[in-house]
């Protein structure tokens, strides 16, 4: 939504970058709408990259990802998911975090659009298709099979689970390009069935710090938390959060959420 086209042309592409406001642009602009945002001073990976809060500053690592689910629930609620959730697309004033980007956005139940979504931030039933959709030779994404896939919130929760993780671990869960994008090797394990092997090892590594019996207690009841936010088959990870209203709903009241019991050895035996 707010990013210009591929196809577009090279002023168009400045303006929208400059942020100038719709009146600015002509009417040859490839650009009939615009949506004018209030200026953000920095995006999730500028604040792990630098504000080193990552594993560390946990009422900052909550307030962010909460700002971040909030957000993500309002789409939901909305009717569609965003497809795209990563640190480059998160952005903060300072007071707000919120989501940007929408070129990914997809209607909830509808076929996925013919975008190619970062795989190092999509789940595992996305990167089946993916794989599938990719030429191993030239490693060109043929994007009509993209289609393949129906909108599902299920989607946005592991794609918040995998932002989560790096906020908690101080560490991403996968080794991505400058695109957002992991190897073939990866993706492989990645688009494995539910139940592989390969994708277990990787989360089970991923998780082996948090599983400790000696762990803190802020990352022991993150864990538990990513546990249902990362898990392969789709069906369940819903399955988590189904009994509240919406599953970021649902999320957001996990015990991780709410600092008075997030850090009480009561709020990790409770889990």
């Amino acid at each position: 939504m707010d990013q210009a086209p591929a196809d577009a042309k090279p002023g168009a592409r400045r303006e929208l970058k400059r942020g100038l406001s719709a009146r600015t642009l002509d009417a040859s602009s490839e650009y009939k709408l615009l949506v004018v945002l209030e200026l953000a001073d920095r995006n999730l990976k500028h604040t792990i990259d630098h504000e080193h809060i990552a594993g560390k500053d946990w009422p900052a690592i909550r307030y962010v990802a909460s700002h971040l689910g909030h957000a993500l629930d309002h789409v939901h609620a909305e009717g569609g998911i965003h497809a795209d959730l990563k640190p480059l697309n998160a952005v903060g004033d300072g007071i707000t975090w919120k989501i940007i980007d929408f070129d990914v956005f997809c209607k909830v139940g509808d076929p996925f659009g013919n975008k190619i979504p970062s795989s190092g931030y999509c789940p595992p039933e996305m990167a089946k298709i993916l794989l599938a959709a990719k030429d191993q030779d030239t490693g060109e994404v043929d994007t009509s099979l993209l289609t393949a896939y129906v909108a599902n919130e299920a989607y946005d929760l592991w794609s918040f689970g995998v932002v989560l993780y790096h906020l908690c671990f101080g560490t991403p869960l996968w080794k991505t390009d400058i695109n957002d994008n992991i190897s073939l090797s990866d993706l492989k394990k990645l688009a494995a069935t539910p139940d592989a092997l390969p994708l277990q090892k990787v989360l089970d590594k991923a998780f082996y710090e948090g599983g400790k019996s000696n762990a803190p207690v802020e990352l022991a009841v993150a864990t538990a938390l990513l546990r249902k936010l990362l898990e392969p088959d789709p069906e369940k990870r819903l399955e988590h959060f189904e009994r509240a209203k919406t599953c970021m709903q649902g999320v957001l009241d996990e015990p991780f959420f709410h600092s008075a019991c997030a850090c009480t050895q009561r709020a990790l035996h409770a889990l």
